[in-house]
């Protein structure tokens, strides 16, 4: 029994030593990532413009960076766009609590003292200035192919934001998450080029209508749009219709649209005439 004791005793003291040697050099290591690019964006008007949409309209990236009114839909308040500040807590199911950096040029406590490169690799790579793994609740992961250029405009835009100097406290994330969350983070491995819009539309189609192996099933004319938009006016007739139902979108520019719908069947599409 004494001998039984022991080797029950070595084990565990085994186990704990193991356990205390992983969570030394979880604690000690640092995120994959690479130095961040050099390159100084040259800012123009187009950049500014294409960043503003990416910011404002794709990403919304000012609904977290940003403080807000209690009117109907909380909107943005005016004079703090980008200042940061709002906190993710565990009421909202956080580990810990996640504030929203600053994103104005601030040279204090906003981006002003960030590189471009370091502002691009944080928007695609989650790493910050100082190497730390953001938090995915940035969601640079689903950011991390986007396009050079996109991230370009990204950057240009945040500079040309009105400088807000206001203090965001730390991130500060719960065990085991702080240790986890060093692992997310993935370089950017190599130049993004913009994608070819028409094959890409044609290709979330296809795959949405469950067709990617079926290209009889859809025909795609040279309008993208027209492609995507016939898609949305499909999934509306699907959630609407239990019987076989025309449906004429000659609305949508450049000849007939047919989409018929029928119980238990998916829809066809057939895009131009």
């Amino acid at each position: 029994m004494k001998k039984l004791l022991k080797v029950v005793g070595a084990v565990l003291v085994a186990i704990v030593v193991l356990a205390c040697a992983a969570l030394t050099w979880l604690a000690a290591c640092r995120p994959n990532q690479r130095p961040a690019s050099t390159e100084t964006i040259e800012r123009t008007p187009a950049r500014i413009a294409r960043g503003e949409y990416l910011v404002l309209h794709v990403g919304d990236c000012l609904g977290c960076h940003s403080d807000h009114t209690d009117r109907l839909g909380f909107p943005v308040k005016t004079g703090t766009e980008g200042q940061g500040g709002f906190a993710f807590d565990e009421s909202l199911g956080v580990p810990g609590i996640v504030c929203a950096p600053n994103l104005t040029p601030d040279p204090d406590t906003g981006l002003g003292a960030w590189t471009d490169g370091e502002v691009m690799r944080a928007t695609r790579e989650g790493i910050s200035r100082d190497g730390h793994a953001l938090f995915p609740m940035m969601p640079y992961p689903d950011l991390h192919d986007m396009s050079d250029e996109d991230a370009r405009a990204i950057v240009v835009y945040l500079r040309s934001l009105r400088p807000i100097r206001h203090a965001v406290p730390p991130t500060h994330l719960r065990f085991p998450v702080n240790l986890m969350v060093k692992f997310t983070p993935r370089p950017v491995d190599g130049p993004r080029r913009e994608l070819d819009h028409q094959v890409y539309g044609e290709t979330q189609m296809r795959r949405r209508n469950g067709v990617a192996d079926r290209p009889e099933r859809a025909q795609v004319d040279d309008n993208g749009a027209r492609v995507l938009v016939a898609h949305v006016v499909e999934v509306g007739v699907r959630h609407h219709r239990k019987e076989s139902v025309p449906v004429a979108t000659d609305a949508l520019s450049g000849g007939a649209h047919d989409l018929t719908v029928g119980p238990g069947t998916e829809a066809c599409v057939r895009i131009g005439g």
